[in-house]
């Protein structure tokens, strides 16, 4: 049993997991963009200024965005 399957019942914690496939099939495909956009932004809050923090909470949402869009819950891509 994985922790905190125990707070929700056999059909919530199917939905919970299904909806992950979704994000690692888009993470499994962008993996490297999302490097390198940590890189720029690191580099960004290093050299130019720390006014760059904001772009790694725009990042999540994105991330999150088109990984909704682009897959569907079984982690099917769906397209452009």
């Amino acid at each position: 049993m994985a922790s905190g399957d125990f707070l929700c019942t056999k059909r919530e914690c199917g939905i919970r997991k299904r909806g992950m496939k979704r994000y690692k099939a888009f993470l499994k495909q962008t993996w490297w963009l999302w490097s390198l956009y940590l890189v720029v932004a690191g580099s960004l809050i290093a050299f130019v200024g720390p006014v760059f923090w904001a772009v790694i909470p725009m990042m999540v949402v994105n991330f999150f965005y088109f990984a909704i869009v682009r897959y569907d819950d079984d982690g099917t891509f769906l397209g452009a």
